[in-house]
């Protein structure tokens, strides 16, 4: 069994239809029962499942004349509403059922009310209120007292002039803690991830969100591309088209899920061999000297661990700072085929770049130490930032 969720973006006013199977023809009839129950909505929100893009379902809303909508890939927050709402007939739904977990459609009525009834923070009065343009009566109520007519509006003039007066509180209400959420989102995005200044035009790359649910997704770049941004909308989604052959996404994308891609120039110098040939001789503490394929074997497994005394346990006589010059000359001589030179002022600025340099240039997290430097090749436009 299933559950389809209706939440009003307005009044916050809920409703629950438990279904059978999760199918489009099962999302189909339960469109059709709440139009009859409750009137056609202007528009309906959902995410990219199936059920909800079927070509079943564009049928039925494009026949009643529903406009439809879906959230972006890997950003629920676009629908954050549905999602708290869910997260709130769960924990209430297991509250009542307790022991009995597969009665929970017999509840679906009972928490449907309840939410309705429930004065919301954000709007400051219940979904029932703003929905019917009064107070509901309280199931509690024993004295059912009759209302007295009062000369003056009608009953339908009182009421439109009461949807009105609700009308204008909720949105000063709901605008007030929009910006109060806002601020709070802005807070926490100082901590989160980096949000780059983008344009139409650009060159990015997406983050593989797909890497982190899926069997073996850990094994995946973390990031695809590059794409070129084609256009921003007012809900700062981006619509893509590859840069290898100019294909347009069917789906556009959120912003904050993209970075700015650098690609250098190094053509047909993209393999580690361009690199050894911009590195110096280097000799260990007893005068030994180290080959240029060995150096780079030697950042590359540096990289790979993030930590010297691992390097140095699979070196042999090399010290930590013969380990850090060595870094140090293979990424200037990364830095030297790129569009830039890139300096590095301090040890930890090198590290950083080093470790953008491994992720974005498609090194593997453990790297053999007994394969040659020959069969590492760089992925095709090294990435610095």
């Amino acid at each position: 069994m299933h559950a389809c969720l209706w939440t009003s973006r307005n009044t916050k006013f809920v409703d629950f239809f438990p279904l059978k199977d999760k199918s489009a023809f099962g999302v189909s009839k339960c469109i059709r029962s709440f139009i009859h129950r409750w009137g056609k909505p202007g528009r309906i929100l959902s995410d990219q499942g199936r059920e909800f893009c079927a070509s079943v379902n564009d049928e039925l809303c494009k026949a009643y004349g529903i406009k439809r909508s879906v959230t972006s890939a890997y950003h629920p927050q676009t629908n954050g509403l549905a999602e708290r709402t869910n997260r709130t007939l769960k924990t209430r739904l297991a509250k009542l059922c307790n022991t009995k977990i597969s009665d929970w459609p017999d509840y679906l009525e009972e928490v449907a009310y309840s939410m309705r009834t429930q004065k919301q923070k954000s709007t400051g009065f219940t979904p029932y209120h703003l929905m019917f343009g009064r107070q509901h009566r309280p199931i509690d109520q024993d004295d059912m007292e009759l209302e007295v007519e009062e000369e003056g509006l009608s009953p339908a003039d009182e009421s439109t002039d009461t949807s009105c007066s609700l009308e204008g509180l909720r949105e000063e209400k709901v605008n007030a803690a929009q910006e109060k959420q806002t601020a709070g989102y802005n807070r926490r995005k100082k901590n989160g991830r980096k949000i780059y200044d983008l344009s139409v035009g650009m060159h990015v790359l997406q983050s593989n969100l797909r890497n982190e649910s899926r069997k073996g997704g850990k094994m995946e770049p973390k990031w695809t591309g590059p794409y070129k941004i084609l256009d921003i909308d007012c809900n700062q989604r981006v619509a893509l088209e590859t840069v290898k052959n100019g294909k347009k996404l069917n789906r556009r994308v959120f912003y904050n899920q993209l970075r700015p891609y650098l690609h250098s120039q190094l053509h047909d110098a993209r393999s580690s061999e361009k690199i050894q040939e911009q590195l110096p001789t280097s000799n260990n503490r007893r005068g030994l000297r180290i080959s240029p394929e060995l150096q780079v074997l030697v950042t590359l497994r540096y990289v790979a661990t993030g930590n010297y005394q691992l390097t140095l346990g699979d070196c042999t006589d090399m010290s930590q700072p013969s380990v850090s010059k060595i870094v140090k000359n293979v990424c200037i001589a990364i830095a030297s085929l790129a569009r830039e030179y890139i300096k590095f002022p301090n040890p930890a600025s090198e590290g950083e770049i080093m470790q953008q340099f491994s992720d974005f240039a498609g090194m593997p997290g453990v790297i053999g130490w007994g394969a040659g430097c020959r069969d590492i090749p760089l992925q095709e436009g090294v990435l610095f930032y």
